[in-house]
């Protein structure tokens, strides 16, 4: 069974190619028509194509739009050589003009194009944002990928307000996306550091989060390179935010604006504007209505094994331990000492205080657990 990393999400952010990504399951789609009959007969005039004959297979299952191959999606790497180099080996790399340009020789001259796909990294990116917003289906025993009927409406979605519509309803059945607006709701005006602090299993690795303090401290003091500290200095769990933010904003349910902060760090006291986030009335609306606070029930949360643990070195035994735990609690009231019984059951020997972390790490990662 191939180990996929899904729920966490740090670099996509494009929702237009998303819904690109998303139209390659459906053979009739405007997109699936560019890609068969203009972006890959380009590719493969540019000689860019991995391998001939394992591309004709790559097409025939385009026009079927049947179950995709995981690999059939994301491609291969570069093999050891220069990614930027890598000729293209996945649908969804073609799916995705690059940002680089390269130098493609005709005859004679030699002529400088837009690069017309990307590498294996970013379309991994975009699959695994596709599927953990639920648009696409991933079935683990078999590695492989479909469309789901959430995806087919993303996918026709034609004018703006039910883009965002159907955008806005698959960011309620993200957990995280969640727990980024209840933390708004909760703290009004808040930079992606005091977000993250509070996102995800935040005692482990895999979400960590750069003390704010220190990150002002480097700003007043380093302003020559203050661009470059920006870029650099954050931990996952802020770049989590920063990217869930990005997508809230783009739809009208968090807005970005500067805020006056003041830390102390040494002993001195350091003052600076920093980039900070607040829901709006519609994303308070929306994410009242999410967790059932009206008459509406609450909308279910899509929850990969994957991301109840990261980089923890014992990150396996985590993920089922705490898969157990939810699927034990999931509509039912239970004690700490039920939930230790249980897991003893299972096999899992743990005591009241790892049961208070789990809980307190679903609360984190955006589940609504009381």
């Amino acid at each position: 069974m191939a180990e996929r990393t899904l729920g966490w999400i740090q670099n996509p952010s494009n929702t237009k190619t998303l819904r690109n990504i998303v139209s390659i399951f459906n053979p009739d789609s405007q997109f699936t028509d560019f890609l068969l009959n203009t972006r890959i007969p380009f590719i493969r005039s540019l000689g860019k194509l991995h391998d001939e004959e394992e591309w004709d297979t790559y097409i025939e299952r385009l026009k079927s739009g049947l179950r995709f191959p995981y690999n059939m999606l994301k491609g291969k790497g570069a093999g050891g050589g220069s990614r930027a180099d890598a000729p293209c080996s996945g649908i969804i790399q073609a799916a995705i003009e690059a940002q680089k340009y390269l130098n493609f020789s005709t005859d004679p001259p030699s002529e400088r194009i837009k690069k017309p796909y990307s590498d294996d990294w970013t379309a991994d990116g975009f699959l695994r944002w596709a599927i953990s917003l639920g648009f696409i289906d991933y079935d683990a025993e078999t590695d492989t990928c479909s469309v789901t009927d959430l995806g087919i409406r993303f996918s026709e979605a034609t004018e703006t307000d039910e883009f965002n519509n159907i955008l806005g309803e698959a960011y309620l059945h993200y957990p995280p996306a969640c727990r980024v607006l209840n933390l708004l709701l909760e703290g009004n005006q808040l930079t992606k550091f005091e977000i993250g602090r509070h996102l995800g299993f935040t005692t482990e690795a895999g979400f960590t989060s750069f003390p704010q303090n220190l990150f002002v401290q480097a700003i007043v003091e380093n302003p020559e390179i203050k661009n470059t500290i920006k870029s650099n200095y954050e931990g996952s769990s802020d770049k989590y935010a920063r990217m869930i933010c990005g997508w809230l904003c783009e739809i009208g349910w968090v807005v970005k604006s500067g805020k006056k902060v003041t830390e102390i760090a040494g002993g001195r006291e350091y003052t600076t504007f920093l980039d900070a986030f607040s829901i709006t009335a519609i994303g308070r609306k929306e994410f009242k209505r999410s967790i059932g606070a009206s008459s509406v029930r609450q909308i279910p949360k899509i929850v990969y094994l994957e991301m109840l643990s990261t980089k923890s070195e014992d990150r396996n035994y985590l993920r089922r331990r705490r898969a157990e735990i939810l699927s034990y609690i999931q509509g039912h009231f239970r004690t700490d000492d039920e939930i230790i019984s249980h897991l003893k059951s299972k096999g899992f020997k743990e005591d009241g205080s790892a049961i208070a972390e789990d809980l307190r790490g679903f609360v984190n990662i955006g589940l609504n657990i009381q």
